[in-house]
């Protein structure tokens, strides 16, 4: 999905949420929505389905919610390596010896995936 925009995200459905972000579940689990009854439906729609006294009892805001799920795929995106952050090369720089002398490296730059003996 790229950065996150919060709009966006409350208008996928619940299932397109977790399917690209598996992580996610565990957030609506562990904010009392069970995303295997609620899959189907935006989290605009689940919100704007729940009275004002079930969203008190929930201790929800809808906005809130939306914030902290956007914040928390982020997190979880950049934990994870979401973003690519892989290292594509490696320069080794010379040190020296117990000695004194300076070492010599035969090829101080690696590139990702090369093999050497």
């Amino acid at each position: 999905m790229g950065t996150l925009e919060a709009d966006k995200l409350k208008t996928l459905r619940i299932e397109e949420i977790i399917s690209a972000y598996p992580f996610a579940r565990m957030f609506f689990d562990n904010n009392g929505i069970d995303p295997d009854r609620e899959c189907g439906r935006t989290l605009e729609d689940y919100f704007n389905a729940l009275s004002e006294i079930e969203k008190e009892e929930m201790a929800v805001d809808p906005e809130h919610f939306i914030r902290q799920l956007t914040d928390y795929i982020e997190q979880m995106l950049s934990f994870l390596g979401g973003e690519d952050r892989s290292v594509k090369s490696l320069t080794i720089l010379p040190g020296r010896y117990k000695t004194g002398e300076p070492e010599t490296i035969q090829k101080p730059y690696h590139k990702q995936n090369e093999i050497y003996p």
